[in-house]
């Protein structure tokens, strides 16, 4: 997955489930996305707003985003 592939969903209100390459599955409002050289990483990453507490995830082990109805 690219940053080109998220921007459709960086809304602040829409609410998706990522999944990633190592098995975890997360739902949430995406609330920032953070190149590579903002990150302790080196990798872009985006910000997953889940309820209790925020999210880093590095967007190249991100399988798939759906849209939560």
């Amino acid at each position: 997955m690219t940053i080109n592939d998220i921007w459709k969903y960086f809304d602040f209100k829409t609410t998706v489930c990522v999944q990633t390459s190592y098995g975890s599955k997360n739902t949430g409002i995406i609330t920032g996305v953070e190149n590579s050289f903002e990150t302790n990483s080196g990798k872009d990453e985006i910000e997953l707003d889940i309820g209790d507490c925020y999210l880093a995830i590095e967007i190249p082990d991100i399988v798939s985003i759906e849209k939560v109805e």
